[in-house]
């Protein structure tokens, strides 16, 4: 029963600290986001010159697999339903995705994109909290234009 509880504490810590990171990525405090930012681009970027072999511990990967259960039993039920083909629009999208992906894949190696997802992260929240309205406007106008595509 002990543990039990250890494992509903520790769930309400992770969500309770989702407030924290969004306030990172939507820089709330820019010095704190600065720091964050920095401190994780540092090893980011360290990494390309360690020659040491970079693993994840088991302990570590059961901690995390307990608290990412339900959406990985989420996301596999949507890739089944893209990989079946159960909605055509839907399947050839992430087709031409997937497509694209490879032409990315083949311009830059793993550590580069992780380095550019953490910049994106830091960044693209923050660019679209201040300029929602002329992108929201902007993508309704394209979904408009896609949505004339499929009609036709």
């Amino acid at each position: 029963m002990g543990r039990r509880n250890r494992e509903v504490s520790n769930t309400e810590e992770v969500y309770e600290s989702r407030g924290l990171v969004l306030d990172l990525v939507h820089w709330r405090d820019p010095r704190k986001s600065g720091i964050v930012l920095g401190a994780i681009l540092a090893i980011l970027l360290s990494l390309e010159y360690l020659e040491h072999d970079v693993t994840v511990t088991t302990e570590k990967v059961h901690e995390v697999a307990d608290l990412t259960a339900a959406k990985l039993n989420a996301s596999l039920v949507e890739l089944r339903r893209l990989f079946l083909v159960e909605d055509l629009v839907d399947s050839v999208k992430f087709a031409l995705v997937l497509w694209l992906l490879t032409y990315v894949g083949s311009l830059f190696n793993g550590l580069t994109l992780v380095i550019l997802a953490v910049v994106g992260l830091f960044t693209l929240p923050k660019v679209y909290e201040t300029h929602q309205e002329k992108i929201d406007q902007n993508l309704d106008l394209v979904k408009g234009k896609i949505n004339d595509v499929v009609d036709k």
